[in-house]
């Protein structure tokens, strides 16, 4: 042991061997995001080439956003179901493959009605990401520490759509966007591949008595008393409803600038398909900064004495504030950099927000449920993200700008944040759930 972190690691009866595999494994769930969200970004950023070659309206590429968003969010809450039934490793490969089998079709299309149909199944396939990297992040670390591999892992939602612009734009530049859609298929399949040959259990993980005890003390046990009896109760808790508002209306904010940033900047402002290539990319890094801030602070929180809810509770409500506040001036300024600079700004915050969402929820509902309640914050966040892009696109074709989207947007996400404060007070008992 040459390092702190070894000597700390020791002290906690944790051996440099279990920390490397907890760090490889939100590793490889911060990857799985990311080549998610560059699966979803294809869409938005051969939005123009698209609608060239299908003679498609603005609404009707909103539509094939749309499609995607409720596809994914309806395919939530089976998926969360499944997670917790059949555990992480079988759910999130399998899910991996079909998805990207469902991209690269993509590329092969003929007609906006096939396009239409494959982000569809798109969306379904992708649905078991988000509940399984909770229940990773649950059964490889005590509660106390679910912060930061919260954070890491969700740096994926910001690095897939900060390199989603140059890399997939220089792709379909140089190979036009049907090879691009190919491509990314092909390699969410290796991705897939790696996924199912490195990731284990804790039981199957080669783990030493000290190094199983420690993990297996912290595991969702209680998996197997789950059911549609008392996973429909979870709908039935304050707390649950609260986080539903509140993701609806963070998804609804941070989906405008998902489906729609290029197009926004080479519309609204008339900068290059190239320059929009770079400059797209740049809010983005606001969501790596956000992301990793959100699981830090939460863990700090609790350290600093703070309880379980208000640790996550706290940067959830200040950060969909500031992410409404800062579309609001979106919406108002005049020149590309001031939009880009308050998108940034506005990106950042909703990333604080979902880091300590999915943080919270590791704590806020029984072990063996935390795949769900990440299922349900799944499916409110991508119920709002199918609403704004359509609507994006409407305001759009109805008033040539994207001023009043982004208006809306702000409203929206006040609102959600408002809620949010008002009635996340305690975690769900086991008793609540099980009706006792």
């Amino acid at each position: 042991m040459n390092t702190a972190l070894d000597i700390e690691a020791v002290r906690e009866g944790r051996s440099t061997r279990l920390r490397r595999l907890q760090y490889v494994f939100t590793g490889f769930c911060a990857m799985s995001i990311a080549v998610n969200f560059l699966d979803r970004a294809t869409i938005s950023v051969a939005a123009l080439p698209i609608r060239h070659d299908f003679g498609l309206t603005a609404t009707e590429v909103g539509g094939l956003i749309s499609v995607w968003s409720i596809s994914y969010s309806l395919g939530q809450l089976p998926a969360g179901f499944l997670v917790d039934r059949f555990g992480p490793r079988l759910l999130a490969g399998l899910g991996m493959l079909l998805w990207s089998i469902c991209q690269g079709a993509g590329g092969l299309t003929r007609s906006f009605t096939q396009l239409f149909w494959l982000r569809s199944a798109l969306g379904v396939a992708e649905a078991p990401t988000g509940p399984s990297n909770a229940r990773v992040v649950a059964t490889w670390f005590p509660p106390h520490e679910r912060g930061v591999p919260t954070g890491v892992y969700v740096c994926g939602t910001a690095i897939g759509p900060a390199i989603a612009p140059p890399v997939l734009t220089a792709l379909m530049l140089a190979l036009g966007w049907r090879a691009m859609f190919v491509t990314m298929g092909l390699v969410g399949v290796v991705a897939s591949m790696c996924w199912f040959l490195l990731y284990r259990e804790p039981s199957a993980a080669g783990l030493s008595v000290a190094e199983r005890d420690r993990v297996l003390a912290h595991r969702p046990d209680d998996a197997a008393r789950i059911g549609p009896r008392t996973w429909g109760r979870l709908f039935r808790s304050p707390t649950v409803l609260g986080i539903i508002f509140g993701s609806f209306a963070q998804g609804f904010v941070v989906w405008i600038y998902g489906g729609w940033l290029p197009a926004f900047l080479e519309t609204q402002y008339h900068e290059s398909m190239q320059r929009t290539g770079v400059l797209a990319a740049l809010p983005w890094i606001g969501g790596i900064i956000g992301a990793l801030s959100g699981g830090y602070i939460s863990d700090l929180l609790i350290r600093r004495g703070h309880g379980p809810v208000s640790s996550r509770k706290l940067p959830i409500v200040a950060g969909l504030a500031g992410l409404a506040l800062f579309t609001g001036f979106a919406g108002l300024s005049g020149s590309a950099p001031a939009a880009i600079a308050f998108i940034f700004l506005a990106l950042l915050c909703g990333a604080v927000t979902t880091a300590a969402m999915w943080a919270a929820a590791t704590i806020l509902v029984p072990s063996g449920y935390v795949a769900s309640l990440g299922a349900i914050i799944n499916f409110a966040a991508f119920l709002g993200a199918t609403c704004s892009p359509v609507l994006t696109g409407f305001i759009v074709d109805a008033t040539g700008s994207f001023d009043l989207a982004l208006l809306i947007g702000a409203a929206v996400g006040l609102i959600g944040a408002m809620f949010f404060a008002a009635m996340i007070r305690a975690p769900v008992t086991a008793a609540e759930i099980e009706g006792r």
